[in-house]
């Protein structure tokens, strides 16, 4: 295997540098997925909703009826979507960085 070019310092420099970038963008992009599961939860809750009309039978308290909003749903949907991409993206940087501190040994 042929060595690194440029001096043995310089390299080392480098790949602390990238292994801690990796490690900072993969922590954001691990947080920003968690942020995006609760803002998709939120908007799943905010899409379902229970009416509840008065009684319509005799002896009964009320009817309650459950009503779904689409676009609430379909944005959580998406939310989910990019936070599951977001949540690979982070770790492939994660295990990058795990596999830069090993080979820095």
């Amino acid at each position: 295997m042929p060595s690194p070019p440029g001096p043995p310092e310089a390299v080392r420099r480098a790949a602390h540098e990238l292994g801690r970038t990796l490690l900072v963008r993969g922590a954001v992009l691990a947080a920003v997925a968690v942020l995006l599961v609760v803002a998709a939860v939120l908007a799943y809750r905010h899409g379902v909703r229970d009416d509840t009309f008065p009684p319509y039978v005799a002896g009964t308290t009320g009817t309650t009826i459950t009503r779904y909003s689409g676009p609430w749903i379909a944005g959580a949907g998406g939310a989910l979507l990019v936070a599951g991409l977001l949540a690979v993206g982070a770790a492939r940087d994660l295990l990058g960085w795990r596999r830069m501190v090993r080979a820095s040994r």
